[in-house]
């Protein structure tokens, strides 16, 4: 998935990215209408109620996923412009981490805040893949380099 298809997700498909690509669940086998959590071996939510980009308490447990993963999330709200609707506001979320590892912090935009949060976690899940994509590439060159270099 790119950037520009996370951005463009909205709804059901939303929440099912970011429960298999941020909360590393699955469907269910014996019962495919909820998520199934593989390490703790139990069904977690009905797939049709867990809505991450609507709620909440859903979203929470995708930013302690990502908490879980070394990653801080942080929620920015920004008042309405003179052309927007009265009382629409935008939001930001940012997940960001210190780890060697991770990569640099990203963003994404929403019209909920946790649409937003829901966003920058499988941001951040692409950019964690690419980086380790990279660090492989560059491994496997050192290897071949060093390998060459015995013979």
């Amino acid at each position: 998935m790119t950037r520009d298809e996370i951005l463009a997700l909205t709804g059901p498909e939303l929440d099912a990215a970011v429960a298999t690509e941020v909360m590393g669940w699955e469907h269910g086998h014996a019962s495919p209408d909820w998520w199934w959590d593989g390490p703790t071996e139990r069904y977690t939510h009905p797939r049709c109620t867990w809505q991450p980009h609507l709620r909440w308490d859903h979203a929470g447990e995708v930013v302690e996923a990502m908490r879980a993963k070394g990653y801080d999330v942080i929620l920015e709200m920004f008042a309405p412009h003179e052309s927007d609707a009265p009382g629409k506001f935008h939001f930001h979320a940012w997940a960001d981490s210190d780890l060697v590892d991770c990569p640099p912090d990203v963003n994404a935009p929403g019209h909920t805040a946790p649409e937003a949060i829901c966003r920058a976690a499988l941001l951040a899940m692409l950019a964690e893949r690419s980086a380790n994509q990279v660090l492989k590439c560059a491994e496997l060159a050192d290897k071949e380099a060093a390998d060459g270099n015995e013979s």
